[in-house]
């Protein structure tokens, strides 16, 4: 498989490694342990990217899947973890949204560790997906 990159305004160079930008949710400590799932999901993804591609962006949120996705985001939740976890984060999921709609994202695609992370029920998670196809 070749390697492109985004260049000005949303361009693909051909040759050059694919950026990607890292999606991830965990629940909030009363559920689960918001480092440790953070930082496995980081992990898993890291392992499944293809050759030639690369994290170059981070958006995740420590909040319920519940939420729809056009709620989701704008918690405070992460600001309590950002340290522990050690993962750097450009936003959460309205702003992968955002960015993802913008004249020149900084990625070229999106990967999570699993769909289901990125919410609750398989309603949210086709949303999403059907929401980062419409804004590309």
């Amino acid at each position: 498989m070749g390697t492109a990159a985004a260049g000005e305004a949303g361009t693909v160079r051909p040759g050059q490694p694919i950026p990607v930008a890292f999606t991830g949710r965990t629940s909030t400590l009363a559920l689960q342990d918001p480092v440790a799932s953070m930082r496995r999901q980081v992990r898993e993804c890291e392992a499944k990217l293809p050759a030639g591609m690369f994290l170059a962006a981070y958006y995740w949120d420590i909040e319920s899947g519940g939420l729809d996705i056009d709620a989701r985001g704008h918690g405070t939740g992460h600001e309590q973890f950002t340290a522990q976890i050690g993962i750097p984060r450009d936003g959460g999921m309205a702003d992968l949204l955002r960015e993802a709609a913008s004249p020149a994202p900084r990625f070229a695609a999106v990967i999570c560790e699993d769909i289901e992370r990125s919410g609750r029920d398989t309603y949210y998670a086709l949303k999403l997906e059907k929401e980062l196809v419409c804004r590309a």
